[in-house]
């Protein structure tokens, strides 16, 4: 067999794969026992500006296995008992009927649903099932800056960080160019992780002496100065701020539109075959 799908690759490669490319679909390049491979199956195997040689490794096991699963179920047919058999044809049948059913009402719903939510929809869920809502880690309200050693505005760089009126965080701000490192708005949540990340002396094994709510902290290494204050702190377990959350929740809102679309659709469908007398039950 490798020596005639090398053969075939040859062609490929010789002829820029005009032959599969010019290929009808049904024909069949590789047959066994009533089952049919077309060119148009093998060539989609294909990987663009492959090799001669990689094509070979790819038709050849492509095929190969190709063969083997129709190879073994002939042979499964002959030697599994026939009342298994029909549990399983039953089984396969099943499965065709959900696999089509459940792909027609996802396209429906991506055609028909109305994804559309207005933000009272969600604060008024949200502020209804709050305990549905609890926080998998820890969230941080945080700002740090990290400066270089060498650098000589330290000292006002941490009067500025440790004032917290608007007119300080603007200073700050316009100062951050000097900086190796920062984040400077502590009034939206994060994820523990994100300081842990940016502060290297900060880690799992010290960080209950620094992340607590309203503690500053000044930490230093060889090269680095890093400023830190933590303003708030959740708990993992503890309910989740809606504006951390919001995202969660419009996908909660629409995953119950949808099912309510859903079981609409079905009883519509149910309806229509009992109303045209489709459905009977012969007793």
């Amino acid at each position: 067999m490798h020596k005639f799908i090398t053969g075939i690759v040859f062609i490929c490669t010789v002829c820029s794969c005009s032959y599969f490319e010019n290929s009808d679909a049904g024909d069949g390049f590789v047959t066994l026992d009533g089952y049919t491979l077309s060119k148009a199956e093998v060539a989609a195997l294909l990987p663009y500006n492959y090799t001669a040689q990689d094509s070979a490794k790819i038709v050849d096991a492509f095929i190969n296995q190709w063969a083997l699963d129709r190879l073994i179920f002939e042979r499964s047919k002959d030697n599994i008992p026939k009342d298994e058999q029909v549990k399983l044809d039953e089984l396969v049948e099943k499965y065709r009927i959900e696999l089509y059913s459940q792909t027609y009402l996802q396209d429906l719903s991506m055609q028909k649903l109305d994804t559309a939510l207005s933000n009272n929809a969600i604060i008024k869920y949200y502020a209804n099932n709050k305990s549905q809502f609890r926080l998998s880690e820890d969230l941080i309200k945080f700002k740090y800056v990290q400066l270089t050693t060498t650098l000589n505005d330290v000292a006002q760089i941490e009067r500025l960080f440790k004032n917290n009126t608007a007119a300080a965080a603007r200073e700050l701000d316009s100062m951050s160019v000097n900086f190796k490192g920062s984040f400077l708005n502590d009034s939206i949540w994060n994820r523990k992780a994100a300081l842990l990340e940016r502060v290297s002396r900060i880690t799992p094994d010290n960080e209950s002496s620094y992340i607590i709510a309203g503690r500053y902290s000044k930490l230093d290494d060889s090269v680095n100065v890093y400023l830190v204050r933590v303003n708030e702190l959740l708990k993992r377990g503890d309910i989740a701020p809606l504006e951390f959350i919001k995202p969660t929740v419009r996908e909660v809102l629409i995953n119950k539109r949808k099912l309510t679309y859903l079981r609409k659709i079905q009883k519509e469908i149910l309806d229509d075959a009992i109303s045209r007398d489709k459905l009977k039950i012969n007793q």
